[in-house]
């Protein structure tokens, strides 16, 4: 089994060498706190960090599908979860691509055949009282909701301090109080369970995900990759008793979306690409 840093040291070495100089011809470093670092990208070259034409707004927002996306501060490294999120579902949310996502969501969860996506969106914000977003959402014709949690090389999930401020300027015990433990009776999975802040907060954006999973007809998947074991390990141990939550590996929703577009040669390219960038690393002889 590779360990947590052996696996980022692969992915980033392979990133910032081997990827960026062959397949970006950048031979520059960026800087991370004034230091030169391989796989993050020079300022000229930021862009070139989405494998499709971006366009970036004077407020840091990548403008696509009608969607201006805040971009996280850190996007321009080259294994930002947020750009390796927005590369793979960028193709599936036009309206072309939208029947190919419909399909690969049957592989993952059980459809209706007459259900339509009526909404997909990056950096989705449910309400404006939690402040939270989710990387990427999904609303269906049926009124079912898909809120995905991405993770490529972060270490693990995180957690929360009690008393440190959030975006809406409660504590997170505050917020934990006056929003969450509320609410906690509306939820499929902590309706019949007594959970403490202490606990809550211990994986806390594991349970802020399973937390708007309200019935149902709602989902929660956390997108990881196979190599990624702490991250892995840290999961199953927190959502195995829950109902709609799913572990998926990006190495099998790659396989899916691969059999979804075989006589479409474009989108084969183009995901034959996404995967060389992400899981080139994979390929590297020890």
């Amino acid at each position: 089994m590779i360990s947590y840093n052996a696996f980022k040291t692969k992915v980033t070495g392979y990133l910032g060498g081997k990827y960026k100089e062959n397949n970006l011809h950048i031979h520059k470093a960026g800087k991370w706190r004034d230091k030169p670092c391989t796989h993050i990208l020079p300022e000229e070259n930021q862009k070139d960090n989405f494998l499709f034409a971006a366009q970036i707004n004077d407020k840091n927002e990548l403008i696509i599908e009608n969607q201006n996306v805040k971009l996280h501060r850190y996007w321009y490294h080259l294994n930002s979860s947020q750009v390796m999120c927005i590369n793979f579902f960028n193709k599936l949310i036009t309206e072309e691509g939208k029947e190919i996502l419909l399909k690969v969501l049957k592989h993952i969860i059980k459809l209706d055949d007459d259900v339509s996506i009526e909404d997909a969106s990056f950096e989705y914000e449910p309400d404006n009282i939690e402040k939270t977003n989710f990387d990427f959402y999904i609303k269906l014709s049926n009124n079912m909701q898909i809120f995905w949690e991405i993770k490529y090389t972060e270490d693990g999930f995180g957690k929360a301090k009690a008393e440190d401020l959030t975006r809406s300027g409660l504590t997170h015990k505050g917020k934990f109080k006056d929003i969450y433990e509320p609410k906690l009776h509306e939820t499929l999975n902590f309706k019949n369970e007594k959970i403490s802040c202490e606990d809550f907060l211990g994986n806390y954006q594991i349970n802020r995900n399973v937390f708007y999973v309200k019935n149902k007809n709602d989902f929660s998947i956390f997108l990881i990759p196979e190599d990624n074991k702490k991250t892995c390990e840290q999961l199953d141990k927190v959502i195995g008793k829950f109902e709609n939550v799913y572990k998926l590996y990006w190495e099998e929703l790659y396989e899916i979306v691969k059999k979804e577009i075989e006589n479409n040669e474009e989108l084969k390219k183009y995901y034959n690409d996404f995967y060389e960038k992400y899981f080139g690393y994979k390929m590297i002889k020890e």
